[in-house]
């Protein structure tokens, strides 16, 4: 009856591909972005219930919007490869992008990366979590990320490599095909 519950999945060409689910708060924070997109924050409600033994008004039931009022958002991780960061290029310019309302950057200059952080989320550079008002405007978003931001290493090297393709949002939408 009371609880948290998510499922992280990405849509493919055959279908959508769950790889995440679980019973609890998300560790992507995503209760930041429904509490930017419809005031609903499930940590708060799981703190309210722990005081109280309620998770939350029924006013405030009536507030749950899978729709998020017609924005769309996202969480970018950043993946770096290994080495030491000698250099971390476009940050200031991405903290002036209004969409982006939240960085967490995990790594800066001096840290080190190694083979056993690789497949993990001790790869992630950082998360930057965005909203939007519609596909078009996440993806001029994500291509901002993409063109200002730059990891390189102590001999100059980039490390952040492994750029996502906001094309991908597109060719997804594109498909005449519904997930409902």
């Amino acid at each position: 009856k009371d609880g948290c519950l998510f499922m992280e999945a990405m849509p493919t060409k055959d279908g959508i591909y769950f790889y995440e689910m679980g019973y609890r708060i998300s560790g992507g924070m995503t209760y930041k972005i429904t509490e930017m997109t419809t005031d609903v924050n499930e940590l708060k409600m799981l703190i309210c219930y722990t005081l109280t033994g309620e998770m939350c008004e029924d006013e405030d039931l009536q507030k749950i919007d899978p729709y998020m009022n017609e924005k769309v958002a996202g969480s970018l991780a950043i993946p770096i490869g290994m080495g030491i960061i000698g250099n971390i290029e476009g940050m200031e310019e991405i903290k002036k992008i209004p969409e982006i309302r939240f960085i967490t950057q995990y790594y800066h200059i001096g840290d080190r990366i190694v083979e056993k952080n690789l497949g993990t989320l001790d790869q992630l550079f950082a998360r930057f979590t965005i909203i939007a008002d519609g596909i078009e405007h996440l993806i001029d978003v994500v291509n901002q990320i993409n063109h200002f931001l730059s990891v390189k290493d102590i001999n100059g090297n980039e490390l952040y490599v492994q750029r996502f393709n906001p094309q991908f949002f597109v060719d997804i939408r594109d498909k005449e095909c519904s997930y409902e």
